[in-house]
């Protein structure tokens, strides 16, 4: 009998979206599925939707708890899995109809641990375009630690922090060495856990087919632009660099190159935001400013030298940010 693979999909007020959604999944290719709807707590119909599904569909699970938010409904999903391999996939996006297939037959093809898949950035019926990809081989292997210095460098694939694009073994997430599971709470949730994930892994594949359609919300990206969004982008930050040391994962200069990234990246979004508004974020950035120095002081590869002391140079210049707050 083929292996068991465990869909998890987290469900909040997304009924215009569900049907779409469940429907991409129990029409798939691939026929061996067990699907786990976790309804956190809705108050629209997407909990009596999942129902109706699951009465059709004996593959299908339901679990209604009360709200904790993203992060916590995809745990409890976790804790429920029985498959060999684990895919997510947000509600309020779909899936080709042979997603799970390909992914699990290339992950058995390489003995991957994760594979990763383009996708769609889909805004409207009329507004579909595919993520552009840096590979371009259809199909690519990496060591686990290549992969993790590709995703610090951000050069490529495409978004590798992102998990609704890839399958992942269930090992990974419950392995000997302890449980990975996603910060309740948070609003980087990924941030926090995919990296782990790839340090963990032996074999990560990714191919250059989109099989995922993402929708993109016209106002997603600056309605989660907050003092919230931007305290949980930097924990991650702290956190991913605290982890990789302490378990001393060969990326130390990769690493210090994110971290500089992370830190222009952030600088420059907050400089968009009106002078009022930027007072909220000013303590926030200064300390993760010092953290970002701490942590980039020696340079440790040739190859990264010249990119990461533009962005140091640039850096040490933010210490005018009082002029950006200040000026009216």
């Amino acid at each position: 009998m083929e292996p068991l693979l465990s869909i998890i999909v987290p469900i909040y007020n997304v009924e215009q979206y569900l049907e779409r959604c469940i429907e991409s999944i129990i029409n798939q290719t691939y026929k061996n599925l067990e699907i786990i709807l976790v309804d956190d707590g809705s108050k629209d119909n997407s909990g009596t939707i999942a129902d109706t599904y699951a009465s059709k569909d004996n593959r299908i699970k339901v679990i209604h708890k009360e709200n904790g938010g993203l992060s916590d409904a995809r745990n409890h999903g976790l804790d429920q899995a029985r498959g060999n391999y684990i895919i997510f996939i947000d509600s309020d996006d779909f899936i080709d109809s042979s997603m799970c297939e390909i992914l699990f037959t290339t992950a058995e093809k390489y003995s991957s641990d994760i594979v990763s898949c383009n996708y769609y950035i889909f805004r409207a019926e009329n507004h579909i375009s595919v993520h552009p990809m840096s590979i371009q081989e259809d199909e690519k292997v990496f060591s686990g630690i290549d992969i993790l210095k590709y995703y610090l460098i951000k050069t490529e694939p495409f978004d590798l922090n992102i998990v609704c694009n890839k399958i992942f073994k269930a090992d990974l997430f419950n392995s000997k060495d302890g449980q990975i599971r996603f910060p309740k709470g948070r609003v980087q949730e990924d941030n926090f856990t995919t990296f782990r994930l790839f340090a963990k892994s032996d074999v990560v594949t990714t191919i250059n087919q989109p099989l995922y359609y993402y929708l993109q919300r016209a106002d997603s990206i600056m309605a989660n632009f907050s003092k919230k969004f931007v305290k949980d982008t930097i924990d991650s930050h702290t956190y991913m660099a605290t982890y990789l040391l302490e378990h001393k994962v060969d990326v130390m200069c990769e690493l210090q190159l994110y971290l500089l990234n992370s830190y222009t990246d952030l600088y420059r979004k907050i400089c968009l935001l009106d002078n009022a508004d930027k007072k909220d974020y000013i303590d926030l950035l200064m300390e993760y400013k010092t953290f970002v120095l701490s942590h980039t002081l020696n340079v440790s590869n040739n190859h990264l030298w010249g990119r990461k002391q533009k962005l140091k140079r640039f850096l040490i210049k933010i210490d005018l940010i009082k002029y950006i707050v200040c000026r009216g």
